[in-house]
């Protein structure tokens, strides 16, 4: 409280000199709102009573006096505004009164700068490009609380996201607010690094089901190609009536069987097979029946011999059986009685009970030859020799002396005609 007219000395010696004093013009001054001027009168007793110490200082108050709480509350106020962890600043009218250190380095201002400042300088739209472009949120209101999230421009033209909290002062008369902003910058880019991670994990995990996807289905296409090519194998190697080897795989399976005779010291026994009187069949009852003949005994072959032996079809009514680890030729001939045995079973054909008979001409490695050719060949001969003769009652074995006349002729034409 201090004079607005006297001067303050005065009004205090005299005052402390007891004599009263009436009328006089103060201004009190509480350090932050300063009130109209007022009159007020004055005695010693009253400054006796209350102990008034003389106060010459405009804004002071005298000790124990209320102000000294009020002055410690507007301290502890201003100190609290200031040291605030969060950007703070009071709006009055759409501008910027008042702000913290905190919130006027967050945007790169000095706390000078940011006063008169529209606040819609603080509130960007939400998308960066927006906010790039300096268009401005529009939500603050003096009536309205606000919570959110928004881009800003700092000073230097910088982004920055943040979180502001807006609340209206209690006053209904004033359009003040106070507004809350905690910089949130890096917490949102380490958010929108993890969306982007897990936005990776999505395309990974799609390309990972492409990838199974392609795979199953090159899986699935190199079965088919396995498939295809196994039948196709198949059909280059077999007779498609009987489904006997043919002589392709005769030549490959008898090479290979040459060889590790060799090396293990054992024999292979080759059987040459024609099956008598056929031509005939097959003039009188047909192809058909004829088919059905050959069909029935090419299953008989393959019943009466080991699995690991080799039937074939070589062509017409002639086949071959190739047979490894045959020591001894007399084991081969053996075999041979069990298949023309076999063989000779009637077989129905059109209504008719068919007897096929066969002759059977045995070569041996390595005796009778050491190559393919010359093991047919030899089996070939042997073949005629006990078609032609009776005595051998449907089996020889191959004998140099049977290279002569008739045999020789019979063998040399066949295969010219095959050759043809």
């Amino acid at each position: 409280m201090y004079a607005t007219q006297r001067p303050s000395a005065h009004i205090v010696a005299v005052f402390f000199e007891g004599g009263p004093m009436h009328d006089i013009p103060v201004v009190f001054d509480s350090g932050c709102v300063v009130a109209d001027s007022v009159r007020i009168a004055l005695s010693p007793a009253m400054a006796a009573q209350e102990r008034i110490a003389p106060c010459n200082k405009p804004g002071t108050s005298m000790p124990g006096h209320p102000n000294d709480a009020v002055n410690r509350t507007r301290k502890e106020n201003e100190a609290a505004f200031e040291s605030n962890v969060m950007g703070v600043m009071v709006i009055q009218g759409g501008v910027v009164m008042r702000s913290n250190q905190k919130l006027a380095r967050m945007y790169g201002y000095t706390p000078e700068h940011v006063i008169g400042m529209d606040v819609g300088c603080f509130f960007l739209a939400m998308d960066y490009h927006a906010a790039q472009a300096g268009r401005p949120m529009n939500v603050i209101h003096p009536s309205r609380s606000f919570e959110g999230e928004s881009y800003a421009l700092r000073d230097d033209g910088t982004v920055i996201w943040t979180m502001a909290y807006v609340r209206p002062l209690d006053d209904p008369d004033s359009d003040s607010s106070i507004c809350f902003v905690i910089d949130i910058t890096e917490s949102k880019r380490v958010e929108l690094s993890l969306r982007r991670t897990r936005g990776n994990e999505r395309h990974l995990q799609e390309k990972i089901r492409d990838l199974e996807y392609a795979n199953a289905q090159l899986g699935e296409n190199l079965h088919k190609l396995a498939e295809t090519e196994q039948k196709m194998w198949y059909v280059a190697h077999h007779d498609p009536l009987t489904g006997l080897a043919n002589r392709i795989l005769l030549t490959d399976r008898l090479s290979h069987a040459i060889q590790v005779s060799r090396r293990e010291q054992w024999g292979v026994a080759v059987m040459f097979i024609d099956l008598d009187g056929f031509k005939r069949i097959n003039d009188t009852l047909g192809h058909d029946a004829g088919d059905r003949i050959l069909s029935e005994v090419a299953l008989r072959l393959r019943k009466a011999v080991r699995e690991s032996d080799l039937v074939v079809r070589m062509s017409g009514d002639e086949f071959v059986i190739l047979m490894e680890k045959v020591t001894h030729v007399k084991d081969a001939r053996l075999v041979a009685r069990k298949l023309l045995n076999s063989v000779k079973e009637p077989v129905e054909v059109s209504g008719q009970e068919i007897r096929p008979e066969a002759s059977i001409g045995i070569s041996h490695f390595p005796e009778h030859g050491g190559d393919n050719n010359t093991l047919l060949y030899h089996a070939d001969i042997a073949m005629y020799h006990a078609k032609n003769n009776k005595s051998c009652d449907g089996i020889a074995v191959y004998d140099a002396s049977m290279c002569v006349g008739r045999t020789v002729d019979e063998v040399d034409m066949k295969r010219r005609r095959r050759l043809d």
